[in-house]
């Protein structure tokens, strides 16, 4: 689960929420943060806890003004770029840096024949995906289907020629485009993608 909360001046939040690990992604000041059987704890951006599992968390605006707080609780664990502290809580470095979107064309010309959308690695975690068979813009004749799935007729996303679907990994994952195929109604037929590299 990732969310934004704005909290007044010694405002408290209280989540329900399985999990053991706790980020702040951002934050506008220090906080401090009660994880079930964990104690409290002060955060900032780019921190996070690792524990043996929490059922509850509660969010303490102890900074004396308003602080908007976008944070992540969950089980899977995710990558700050972290080194862990004496303390036992573990910093990030979160340093914005420049994304050069990458694109590709992929067409089939075997209509009920699934092919994968690249032949090698190329991992992902959000990608656009529209209804062309051209990187100049031409709109496919017909619908084309892609999914997670080799077999013939398992690909649920349709696309509408000209049309487009946004894929997106869960929070803190990756997916790789190996691993998701299309099948067109119309030989020749594909889809452009526009993504960033992972």
């Amino acid at each position: 689960m990732q969310r934004t909360i704005t909290l007044a001046a010694g405002q408290p939040y209280v989540e329900k929420v399985k999990g053991r690990v706790f980020a702040v992604l951002s934050s506008t000041a220090p906080f401090d943060v009660e994880l079930e059987r964990e104690g409290t704890r002060t955060m900032a951006s780019g921190r996070k806890i690792v524990t043996a599992g929490f059922k509850r968390i509660k969010i303490i605006e102890t900074s004396g003004s308003a602080n908007t707080i976008t944070f992540y609780a969950g089980s899977d664990d995710i990558d700050l770029g972290v080194a862990v502290n004496d303390d036992g809580l573990t910093n990030a470095v979160i340093v914005p840096e420049a994304a050069t979107p990458a694109l590709f064309v992929k067409t089939n010309n075997n209509p009920g024949t699934p092919v994968s959308l690249t032949a090698a690695t190329a991992k992902f975690q959000k990608a656009t995906i529209l209804g062309k068979k051209a990187l100049a813009g031409t709109n496919n004749a017909n619908p084309v289907k892609i999914g997670p799935s080799a077999s013939a007729g398992q690909q649920p996303y349709v696309i509408e020629p000209g049309g487009e679907i946004v894929l997106e990994a869960p929070f803190g994952k990756k997916w790789d485009f190996i691993n998701w195929y299309l099948d067109p109604q119309t030989a020749g037929d594909g889809v452009v993608v526009i993504y960033t590299p992972a």
